[in-house]
């Protein structure tokens, strides 16, 4: 079982990131413009388009009566449980369990996007180099990847979000697998063009990016 498990509605937005307090509809809507914000100008109607990590299926919210597949794909299952209620009003839509070293549940496709917010945050750099190989296989040619992340050029040491997580991760070792990592986007470039994509700039100047990633 991952960790990324819930057993109600409040823990499953506790874990994707919602207020204790929140209710499912503002974290709802909350996902969808961030979703906008940081992908909506990549996204044309003939993409078949994996949403990685996808959580409780709210990216499809967003793009799914825009594109002309939009797969959901998540190592949880509650998630995905969750997901299927939220995504049955659109025909094009379907729901992949993968696991954190496996991602052969998705090899029928070739992707011209794969989309993932708020999930490279929790991964570490070799992490991060492992999924970009993978996605190598899953990819169209001349697809994209788009991932947001933390930019550890303009890190904060008394971020709020930054001390909430250190101060529940000192709490709960459990919780080490939703903490916060941070990279540089020279290491993103870097580690792009190595693995034979193209790295194209995002205009953001903010302390989440958003990285935009070609296959050649």
């Amino acid at each position: 079982m991952s960790g990324w498990e819930g057993d109600n509605t409040q823990r499953l937005i506790e874990l994707v990131g919602g207020d204790v307090n929140e209710d499912l509809q503002s974290l709802k809507q909350r996902s969808i413009d961030a979703h906008n914000l940081r992908f909506a100008d990549y996204i044309n109607s003939s993409d078949i388009l994996l949403d990685f990590g996808s959580g409780l299926g709210f990216g499809a919210n967003a793009f799914a009566d825009k594109v002309s597949q939009y797969i959901c794909a998540d190592v949880s299952r509650s998630m995905l449980m969750s997901a299927h209620q939220n995504t049955s009003q659109y025909n094009n839509t379907e729901l992949k369990l993968i696991s954190r070293n496996d991602l052969s549940a998705l090899k029928e496709y070739k992707f011209t996007k794969i989309i993932s917010h708020a999930v490279f945050v929790h991964l570490e750099i070799p992490e991060i180099i492992y999924y970009l190989k993978q996605f190598k296989n899953i990819l169209a040619d001349s697809g994209e990847v788009l991932f947001t992340y933390k930019n550890l050029d303009l890190l904060n040491v008394n971020d709020h979000l930054l001390t909430e997580h250190t101060e529940r991760l000192m709490r709960n070792r459990e919780f080490q697998t939703r903490s916060i990592s941070y990279v540089s986007p020279t290491v993103i470039k870097n580690v792009a063009e190595q693995l034979d994509y193209k790295y194209v700039e995002v205009e953001c100047d903010d302390f989440d990016r958003t990285a935009r990633l070609i296959n050649e």
